[in-house]
């Protein structure tokens, strides 16, 4: 998931990390690529930072939520949530902190973009790190994330799920319900899509490899007809050209089978959260 990662005090330039001053922020770092972030753990934590880090924007929204980083630096370009995707919706769980976006390439219209959304600033890679360091110090000592408005007892959400196993939809449904959403099950594609028009759901659970109209050909129709419902793949097999086909041709996500239900619920609720600001 995500790691925490604390000043040693042999590091530590302000003395050690249980006396951390209050006045250093907490920083999370959401880019796909590993080195980048390992790189950025070592020199903000030899900076006096804490650092948290993320592969993605929706790791990155459920580290929000629960350790409410003052200050933000993130990739434009990741799989799942873009980087002004992520943005937007960080910025409504804590509308306090700084937020600094990377780019491999410089482009005016981004840079508008990005500032338009929030960014304090976007920088090129190679990073300059004594530079983001310098920004980083500008970040408030802590920020209280805004309050969920997301109430389980009531579900309002609309989940389909699509697959033509009894048994995991049996299970998909029992765990979905216990999380607060209104759940509707289909056994095939021909199915599915007659109750994207007829239910309404917001998000759709989607198996790749389904007898008759196919998972890739169900989520064609489904973009067609309704293309502000949040899709996500679900397969029995992790083939990664399955993977990229279906985002493609727009799938919001893609898991495989069986599916790890907290990241699960994770990505259903970024799908909302983007369902709600488009």
């Amino acid at each position: 998931m995500y790691r925490l990662h604390r000043l040693r005090p042999s590091l530590g330039r302000h003395g050690l990390a249980g006396d951390k001053p209050a006045s250093v922020p907490r920083v999370l770092i959401v880019d796909d690529d590993e080195d980048l972030r390992e790189t950025a753990v070592a020199i903000l934590s030899r900076e006096g930072f804490e650092v948290l880090q993320a592969r993605d924007g929706c790791e990155a929204l459920s580290i929000a939520r629960t350790s409410a980083p003052s200050a933000v630096v993130l990739d434009i370009v990741m799989p799942r949530l873009g980087g002004l995707q992520t943005l937007s919706l960080l910025r409504a769980i804590i509308p306090g902190a700084l937020f600094v976006i990377l780019t491999g390439f410089f482009d005016a219209e981004l840079q508008r973009r990005a500032t338009a959304a929030g960014a304090r600033a976007v920088l090129l890679k190679p990073v300059a790190w004594p530079t983001l360091a310098g920004m980083l110090r500008g970040a408030p000592s802590r920020v209280t994330p805004v309050p969920s408005t997301r109430r389980a007892a009531t579900p309002t959400e609309r989940v389909l799920v699509v697959d033509d196993e009894v048994e995991f939809l049996t299970t998909m449904e029992e765990n979905l319900r216990e999380g607060g959403y209104q759940v509707y099950t289909a056994a095939d594609g021909d199915r599915g899509f007659r109750a994207v028009i007829e239910w309404a759901p917001d998000v759709v659970l989607l198996d790749i490899r389904m007898p008759g109209l196919s998972g890739i050909e169900a989520l064609q129709a489904i973009r067609s007809a309704a293309p502000g419902v949040k899709v996500i793949m679900v397969s029995g097999i992790g083939d990664e050209g399955d993977a990229k086909l279906a985002l493609g041709y727009g799938a919001f996500d893609y898991l495989v089978k069986p599916p790890d239900f907290a990241y699960l619920r994770r990505a259903i609720e970024v799908a909302l959260a983007m369902k709600r600001v488009e």
